[in-house]
């Protein structure tokens, strides 16, 4: 109880500190070190594009390979393959469904030329 007392007072200088020093990353700044990271590491990568993924704390990454990737934000841990997600009517493959938009996005930029 006396602890708690001494160190009451404190606490809103302790939470303001925090506050100053805590860093969040613009926008860009995340998928930009991402895409830097995968190139450096992967030899004729060509990134494609790099957004957020449906699946909280994950980043999918696009590529010429035509895989797609997932990582984490820093870019250290990497996973190949379909993100699929549990619905009301069954299972949905969340990467086959930006596959087919990614698709009709070229298909769009051809437009009556293709």
């Amino acid at each position: 109880m006396l602890i708690k007392n001494l160190f009451k007072p404190m606490l809103p200088l302790v939470l303001a500190a925090l506050a100053a020093g805590a860093h969040t990353a613009h926008a860009g700044e995340v998928e930009d070190t991402i895409a830097d990271k995968l190139t450096a590491a992967i030899p004729g990568l060509k990134i494609s594009d790099v957004r957020k993924s449906e699946a909280e704390g994950l980043y999918e990454v696009y590529s010429n390979n035509g895989d797609t990737i997932f990582t984490t934000a820093d870019g250290q841990y990497l996973l190949t393959g379909d993100l699929l997600k549990v619905t009301a009517n069954g299972i949905a493959n969340i990467s086959e469904q930006g596959r087919a938009s990614q698709r009709a996005q070229t298909m769009d930029e051809f437009g009556d030329e293709g």
